[in-house]
């Protein structure tokens, strides 16, 4: 995720929709772990 100011720096943690889903109890997986599925 990055930091909102569009200069290109990535933080920790997950996105407003990924957060909802989350809630919501929707899996939500990146795209390094979808192919192991």
């Amino acid at each position: 995720m990055y930091d909102g100011p569009f200069n290109g720096i990535k933080v920790d943690g997950s996105g407003v929709a990924t957060a909802l889903l989350k809630r919501n109890r929707i899996e939500v997986y990146s795209q390094h772990t979808i192919a192991k599925l």
